[in-house]
């Protein structure tokens, strides 16, 4: 059972544990839960801090520094047109239950974050619900390769890598969050790294 208010330091301890053991799944599950608990809180600022003190205190002050980004609100804005777009569609098409959003990042320029139109509820299938979508299904998003100086690939460790992950998507979250506060979506809006688990946004 995993602590509501674990520390970001508890967190990478456990990281650690379970990259030395090399149980991926363990990892992920775990990382699954406390993301969307940090989430549920609605707490944005609190959701960055947690990763970046975490990520601090494995790579320290100067590589946190290096990853954050002040280019966020343009970001925002494209993220509010894609989102715009797919809730207008959702209006008047009942076959959409959900919005799925996705982000490649690694490094390279296939790094763009895109939007499913989901013809299947999160309830309906817990797993892959994203994956349903029509032809229509697809919005292209912006890329955000430009955003982060973070390369999964360079020379770091894997505990730097995990952590560095995890930093990249709480700034997207953070970003996504916003947009869906002003916009109110009425179908759930969940938001993953691509292969990897998903957080739900509302």
């Amino acid at each position: 059972m995993l602590n509501d208010n674990m520390s970001a330091q508890q967190w990478v301890a456990k990281v650690n544990q379970l990259i030395d053991s090399q149980d991926w799944t363990g990892l992920e599950s775990m990382n699954q839960q406390v993301c969307q608990r940090l989430v549920d809180r609605k707490d944005m600022n609190s959701l960055v801090d947690f990763y970046e003190q975490a990520f601090e205190l494995v790579a320290g002050a100067v590589k946190v520094d290096h990853l954050s980004t002040d280019d966020l609100k343009v970001l925002g804005s494209d993220l509010q047109f894609v989102l715009t777009n797919a809730l207008s569609q959702s209006a008047v098409d009942p076959d959409i239950k959900a919005i799925y959003l996705e982000y490649h990042y690694d490094g390279g320029d296939s790094t763009e974050l895109n939007l499913f139109l989901s013809e299947k509820h999160p309830d309906e299938d817990t797993e892959c619900w994203g994956s349903y979508f029509g032809d229509n299904g697809f919005i292209e998003g912006p890329n955000v390769h430009h955003l982060f100086h973070f390369d999964p690939d360079g020379e770091l460790s894997d505990l730097e890598v995990t952590i560095a992950t995890e930093c990249v998507r709480a700034h997207l979250i953070t970003v996504l969050m916003s947009v869906i506060d002003g916009l109110k979506p009425d179908v759930p809006v969940g938001f993953a790294a691509h292969d990897g688990f998903v957080v739900m946004l509302n």
